[in-house]
């Protein structure tokens, strides 16, 4: 049914996904004002696809900022100093992108080199899928760059929720977030609206939660070998080894026995008694 699904989406396509930004871009805004993108996925109770922008005080951007990137409960993206130096928007809303940015906000890692819209290929899960977030998640012990997508089968860990933090929404076991260097650009172009496809995703969990509440679903193992990759838990420490009992020490000797005294040397055998005199002869 999501196969069916999915390739209705990609059958009402609307226009190639093309100057749509990338993380940490630059962008100027129909405004004039200019800002850098730290977010791209959704926002809780809106529909369609939004870039987090961190706005330049130099280009009036603080007057159009309201945000320290976190709405609710939700943390989308971290301002610097968490001031309300951000503001959400709209690709409508983006007039150009930069090709030089000139800002010096702090950056964690680097911009995959695909955004939302974007087929890529998973290979840990040997299938492809669609990207619907990029960006710096809150269920990570370390902060690094994700990306969240859509894959093609059920293969998948979560329907765009984890830990608490949405940023996507799927079906269930359709989803699944993973670091840029598992996931590499799928060898197909494809024509889509993203916001078709996000608004049909919102419409659906709307219907699903309507129908029963949704399970949470926390699954931490995908990310440990990426460290990649990890929620905020930290993992029990593995019990310590027991070093070996050192095998026991060879009894010590018993002392040796005092060496003797030399023996007396032998006494010199005795003369010989002389043979008598001779008696003396007769006058």
């Amino acid at each position: 049914a999501h196969q069916k699904k999915l390739e209705l989406r990609l059958n009402n396509l609307l226009f190639i996904m093309s100057g749509t930004p990338y993380l940490y871009d630059q962008v100027k805004l129909s405004d004039s004002t200019q800002g850098v993108v730290k977010y791209i996925g959704e926002v809780k109770g809106k529909n369609g696809t939004f870039f987090g922008l961190e706005m330049l005080e130099f280009y009036n951007g603080l007057d159009k900022a309201d945000t320290n990137g976190t709405i609710g409960d939700q943390q989308y993206f971290k301002t610097t100093g968490n001031k309300n130096t951000g503001c959400f928007v709209t690709e409508e809303d983006i007039a150009d992108i930069l090709d030089e940015p000139k800002h010096s906000f702090e950056i964690i890692g680097e911009s995959p080199p695909f955004t939302v819209g974007d087929r890529v290929f998973i290979e840990k899960k040997n299938c492809n899928g669609m990207v619907h977030y990029v960006g710096v998640p809150k269920f990570t012990k370390n902060p690094k760059v994700f990306v969240g997508l859509e894959l093609d089968e059920e293969n998948g860990n979560c329907n765009g929720t984890l830990a608490g933090c949405t940023y996507f929404s799927c079906e269930d076991k359709y989803g699944l977030y993973q670091v840029p260097k598992n996931v590499a650009l799928a060898q197909e172009e494809v024509n889509v609206d993203i916001d078709e496809v996000d608004q049909q995703n919102y419409e659906e969990s709307e219907e699903d939660e309507d129908e029963e509440d949704s399970e949470e679903l926390v699954e931490y193992d995908e990310y440990k070998d990426d460290e990649d990759e990890t929620p905020a838990k930290e993992p029990t420490p593995p019990p310590k080894k027991k070093e070996p009992t050192p095998p026991p020490k060879e009894p010590t000797p018993p002392p040796k026995e005092p060496t003797p005294p030399p023996k007396e040397p032998t006494p010199p055998p005795k003369e010989p008694t002389p043979p008598p005199k001779e008696p003396t002869p007769p006058p």
